[in-house]
């Protein structure tokens, strides 16, 4: 495996944070109960019916609903739906560690109680829409205004109601005063109040975190930062430095670069003569103001290069230049019609077998080759027949000692000796404090028995303080040894490089053989055997550290271990959920150590602890793909041993929820040689499992369903060019010229592309069509950096060309990608790896790597520029809608002088003049925004913004 680079020490403060601290001891009397039960004190049971009139106030109900049921009455003891701690402080006290969530708590005081749990269909106080937009995305027309929503995405929703009592986020106090009216005294800052009118309910409190009424930039600089293009106008943001968020108005006394006489006459007056050219003068109505007086070294708003060649040499862009192109070019047989022939699969939607509470895993017990064991999260394992579904026994149910609001039961693993001894091994959450319980019980008989959940036997503890990151997978590896990988919780993984501790970690011990003190024994092949003693029950303190390394450690590094498997050859695979930027594919070995948090995938962090140590090297994900909008987090797989899918066999799946895609890995020694996505499936899909043959299983976990793999019915369609060359997209193709009709577009700021360089092509679907654009000169500032909207049929290519100093080296050409607009709102891409002697270029299935190098060596090894070239799914996972799918095709970023076949032009200007932007620009190039070039002399921050928008 080779090893990641090595991180110097000087780091930022560490500002990461989550929720999760563990510990590992034996608990061989977890409950206090005197007996070697593991009964915890975490019952969860189902949430009443509504039923007003019984004198009931349930979960579902309130005083507003069922006033009979739920009324308010302070000082009896019970914190009703009609009180709250301010009303009933008595009644309603905060008590942080109880597990629920009452109306005196929320996140920030009892985060253990209150946390946020993405993907669970709720969108809670500490979730919002950019961390889980699964659970807090706005839907347009269902007559809520959510946090995502506002009254210009959303006004049927979010729409101002004057009169209504209710100041919506459409009102101000100026357009609906009765209902955003201020209230001086009431302890609320409105929309009409500020600290001036209202100073005891809008003070400055600088430090705070909130950039309030009587709050600016130069008071509270930590509290009000200037952040351009959020789309809102801060207190020191003005439109000379944020012109997106500051668009000028009319009446404001200022005339901005948007604005002009005839639009706004009272800030902008023409008066001729003053010897000034202002912004609604021009030679025809002020010729004294501004004459073109030929030459007098300055180009005037009354000259042109045409009228004054001396004064504007600058022809590119200018009135009187000669353009780029006169005409559109003529239509070319460019197409990429059809669909590829592909691995295809999809769920069957026909369930195995449904009927299930929260299932979370399915396994295959040994020596029952016709029984499934479906994992229950709330706390069940059920035995299943495979020959008959319907038929099935609960086999344990420890849902009474099970702790779902922190995960739950995780998982089950047999012990390899099952068939005879029926010994279950179980890893759940239980409370007050949480942990991780890794258990064991005894099935009797071992075929067709149940366990005696009295008898359960604490086999190892790793204390937790909430749900974040909590990890929990647990298996026997072919070693006979039990694994358990633990995340490294909310503290942001500090601990995850600490071997005195187990968070972040994969623990392997023997249960088998028992320590003093302990419940298991340590394998004498653990890597840091002699370095360390055995945690025991110092991992159970609140500090979560031992004095010595833990010699249970067999390998650290992990964030959030979501699922491990181990392959036919022995090898343990995990899926590694990241923070910020990279999901991973690990494969765990002993020592092994997987970067977090001094790296993220192939990223270094720079927010870790101080204390951490990062000056080390760490081993490569065999697998790491960004975090891009709605890859919500890897949940790791298995190495396909079954023969249904012979394209499939020896390749690792794994799942992103997310992205709702499952995904096929080829690897060679556990390298990777490819990825593809080979089928979409349901977000609700939480892991996948095989049954005894090797076949896949699929887990719904809200629809309770096992589900199935099938193979789609377009294997192969054998009508969508395989080769880049059938095509026809270009002219010359060994001399890599594309089609005439592929106008040349290329951005200010080029993403970063390690010294290759790219070119980009437009081809619109006819002679006719056109680029919606915005409306005047004042709409297209304002709406410079939103994404053109192309037509249906549009076909954009991208080219990567290699460094190419000599003509001895490679072939230029590497990669040729295509975004195809099909409809309205969908959107294609392919790429076509060029060959290696630059005669045509292939069809890209699986994701690949490709060397950039001039001149490429003989083994991907000795490469020294490495490029993954993508599949389709990957290109769609950066071209989102809500990135506008083309990213680089903005106003702003195409405002830049291209060569063309009449000579150079401003790219604005030729799109312009063919007639291409409906409704027309309306402007010159020079009238309108350009972006910065990143290393030019504009500022850090307008520099620093288009370089990250571009990459």
């Amino acid at each position: 495996m080779s090893a990641r680079t090595s991180i110097g020490l000087p780091r930022i403060l560490a500002t990461l944070l989550a929720w999760l601290l563990v510990a590992c001891a034996p608990a061989p009397d977890t409950d206090g109960k005197g007996d070697d039960s593991d009964t915890a004190d975490v019952v969860d049971s189902p949430p009443p019916a509504v039923v007003c009139g019984d004198g009931d106030c349930t979960g579902t109900e309130d005083a507003a609903a069922c006033p009979e049921d739920c009324p308010a009455t302070c000082g009896d003891g019970a914190c009703t739906h009609a009180e709250g701690p301010a009303a009933c402080p008595q009644d309603c006290p905060a008590t942080c560690g109880d597990g629920a969530c009452t109306h005196a708590e929320d996140a920030t005081s009892c985060p253990g109680d209150c946390l946020g749990t993405c993907g669970d269909g709720a969108c809670t106080g500490t979730e919002d829409a950019a961390s889980c937009p699964a659970d807090c995305l706005g839907t347009c027309g269902d007559g809520a205004c959510t946090h995502a929503e506002s009254a210009a995405d959303c006004p049927d929703d979010c729409a101002a109601d004057c009169g209504d009592g209710a100041c919506t986020h459409a009102e101000t106090a100026v357009g609906c005063a009765d209902d955003c009216a201020p209230t001086c005294g009431d302890d609320a800052c409105t929309h009409a109040e500020d600290a001036e009118a209202c100073p005891d309910d809008c003070p400055a409190g600088c430090g705070d975190g909130f950039c309030t009424h009587a709050e600016d930039a130069a008071a509270c600089p930590e509290d009000c930062p200037k952040d351009c293009g959020d789309g809102a106008c801060t207190h020191d943001e003005v439109y000379t430095t944020c012109a997106d968020d500051c668009a000028t108005t009319c009446g404001d006394g200022a005339c901005a670069d948007d604005e002009d006489a005839s639009s706004c006459p009272r800030d902008c007056p023409a008066v001729c003569p003053d010897a000034a050219c202002t912004h609604d003068e021009d030679a025809a109505s002020c010729p004294d103001d501004c004459a073109a007086v030929c030459p007098d070294g300055a180009c005037t708003h009354g000259e042109t290069h045409e009228t004054c060649p001396q004064d504007c040499p600058d022809c590119p862009g200018g009135e009187g230049c000669p353009r780029g192109l006169d005409a559109r070019p003529v239509p070319s047989g460019c197409h990429l019609d059809g669909e590829p022939d592909t691995w295809a699969y999809e769920v069957d939607p026909t369930p195995f077998a449904t009927g299930f509470s929260f299932p979370v895993d399915v396994l295959s017990p040994p020596g029952q080759p016709d029984t499934l064991y479906v994992v229950e999260g709330p706390g069940r394992v059920i035995s299943v027949s495979r020959r008959d579904p319907a038929v099935r026994t609960t086999v344990l149910d420890v849902a009474a000692q099970t702790a779902p609001a922190l995960g739950g039961l995780f998982a089950v693993a047999p012990a390899p000796d099952f068939a005879t001894t029926g010994h279950l091994y179980t890893s759940r959450t239980i409370g007050s404090p949480s942990r991780i319980l890794v258990s064991r019980f005894l099935v009797e008989p071992p075929v067709g028995g149940t366990a005696n959940v009295n008898k359960g036997t604490p086999v190892l503890v790793v204390r937790l303080d909430g749900a974040a990151n909590a990890g929990g997978p647990l298996l026997f590896g072919p070693d006979g040894m039990l694994y358990l990988a633990v995340g490294a919780g909310a503290t942001g993984g500090n601990t995850a490089q600490d071997p005195r501790s187990a968070l972040g970690k994969v623990l392997r011990v023997d249960p088998g053989r028992l320590e003093a003190g302990l419940a298991y024994g340590v394998p004498a092949d653990n890597p840091l055997v002699g370095t360390g003693s055995t945690c025991g029950a110092c991992l159970t303190e609140p500090d979560f550290l031992c004095d010595t390394p833990c010699t249970e450690v067999w390998a650290s590094g992990l964030r959030n271990p979501r699922r491990c498997s181990f392959d036919p050859d022995g090898r343990l695979w995990c899926g590694d959920v990241g923070f910020a930027s990279w999901h991973e594919v690990d494969l765990i070995t002993a020592g092994s150590n997987h970067g977090w948090n001094c790296l993220e995938g192939s990223t270094e962090i720079t927010t870790h602890a101080p204390e951490v140590d990062c000056d080390r090297t760490f081993d490569e994900a065999v697998h790491a793909y960004p975090q891009t909008p709605g890859a919500t987090g890897i949940t790791g797989g298995l190495v396909y041993r079954g023969e249904a899918f012979p394209d499939l066999k020896g390749r690792y799946l794994f799942l992103d929820a997310g992205l709702g895609t499952l995904t096929a890995l080829e690897h060679e020694e556990g390298v990777l040689v490819s990825t593809r996505v080979i089928a979409d499936v349901p977000s609700t899909i939480v892991a996948i499992a095989e049954d005894a043959d090797g076949e896949l299983l699929l887990v719904d976990r809200p629809g309770g369903t096992l589900l199935r793999l099938r193979p789609t019915e377009r294997l192969a369609t054998g009508t969508f060019p395989d080769t880049l060359g059938a095509t026809g997209c270009y002219a010359d193709l060994p001399a890599g010229t594309p089609a005439d009709d592929l106008i040349p577009l290329d951005p200010r700021v080029a993403s970063w592309a390690d010294d290759a360089t790219r070119r980009t092509y437009l081809r619109l679907p006819g002679p006719t069509a056109t680029v919606r654009a915005p409306a005047g000169l004042g709409a297209l500032r304002r709406a410079a950096d939103e994404a053109l909207d192309l037509p249906v049929g549009t076909i954009l290519l991208q080219e990567l060309r290699r460094p190419r100093p000599t003509a001895g080296d490679a072939p230029a050409l590497v990669e040729s990608r295509f975004l195809v607009r099909r409809s309205a709102g969908d959107w294609d891409a392919y790429t076509y790896l060029w060959r290696a002697d630059g005669s045509d270029a292939d069809l890209v299935t699986f994701a690949t790597t490709a060397c950039l190098d001039a001149t490429p060596p003989g083994t991907p090894e000795a490469c020294q520029r490495p490029h993954e070239v993508p599949a389709a799914p990957t290109c769609l996972g950066c071209h989102t809608a809500v990135a506008g799918r083309t990213l680089g095709l903005r106003p702003a970023q195409l405002n830049r002088l291209q060569a063309y076949p009449g000579g150079d032009d401003n790219q604005l200007r030729v799109l312009d003049h063919l007639g291409v932007f409906d409704p027309p620009l309306g402007a010159l190039p020079v009238d309108l925004p350009a972006w910065a070039d990143p290393l030019g002399d504009a500022g850090l921050d307008e520099r620093a913004r288009v370089y990250l928008a571009a990459n």
